[in-house]
């Protein structure tokens, strides 16, 4: 599983970087998962992996985060997405009947991040919601 971790380019990420939360989740799977703002993604990119985290933790970056989706889809249909944050904790539902992703965290996240990352199947980790399972 090659994993790209995608921030969404509101000002606050951009001008601090990459939170050290996000580095501390992933750094267990160093090889494994690549993070990028959204304004460095390409087709190439988006190519060469076939999970992605999108954040959703600023409402204000709602719109971004379905734009991420249609053009990853678009380019990767078969693409496995798992989103969260904020935001995505306080609407998950309406999310997954408004974007094509497919996973979602509820409430802690470290071991099912890390389960999710380690291959384990999505229905077999706690906390881990669906299109079709919760």
């Amino acid at each position: 599983m090659k994993t790209l971790a995608i921030i969404p380019t509101s000002k606050p990420y951009y001008e601090q970087g990459f939170s050290a939360p996000l580095g501390w989740l992933f750094s267990r799977h160093i090889g494994q998962v690549r993070g990028v703002y959204s304004f460095e993604l390409t087709e190439a990119i988006v190519g060469e992996h076939d999970t992605f985290i999108i954040e959703l933790n600023w409402y204000a970056v709602t719109y971004e985060f379905g734009l991420l989706v249609d053009y990853v889809k678009k380019i990767n249909p078969d693409a496995r997405i798992l989103f969260g944050g904020l935001t995505a904790q306080l609407h998950f539902r309406e999310i997954f009947q408004r974007y094509a992703v497919d996973y979602f965290i509820k409430g802690d996240n470290e071991l099912p991040l890390r389960l999710f990352l380690d291959g384990v199947p999505p229905r077999e980790i706690p906390n881990m919601v669906g299109r079709d399972f919760e």
